[in-house]
């Protein structure tokens, strides 16, 4: 839930403020992903609290073990999505207008 309303909330701001749709995408996409891990850190803090530092002590140390696996990964995923995003313009334009995704 978190990645996909994250990456939502992210995409439609970038839209609302005219960003370029590639980059609006891989934005939403990238961070939509990064946040996902950062939700996922707080919630295992929270169940399970270091007995040195209790849940900030265990949250910086979920973070410090996902951070690193998980930022080439969300560069990747942001790629593939506006690679996925070009693929459907050159075959579903007209689908992507009608439902308001893209413009012109």
């Amino acid at each position: 839930m978190g990645l996909t309303l994250s990456a939502w909330l992210l995409f439609r701001f970038g839209k609302s403020i005219r960003l370029n749709l590639k980059l609006n995408v891989f934005i939403a996409a990238f961070l939509g992903d990064f946040i996902t891990y950062c939700i996922t850190s707080v919630q295992l803090a929270l169940a399970y609290p270091s007995e040195a530092g209790g849940i900030a002590a265990s949250l910086l140390k979920f973070l410090a073990i996902f951070a690193p696996t998980q930022l080439p990964l969300a560069v990747v995923e942001g790629i593939l999505t506006v690679l996925i995003i070009i693929g459907m313009e050159s075959f579903a334009r007209q689908e992507l207008k009608s439902i308001s995704f893209m413009e012109n």
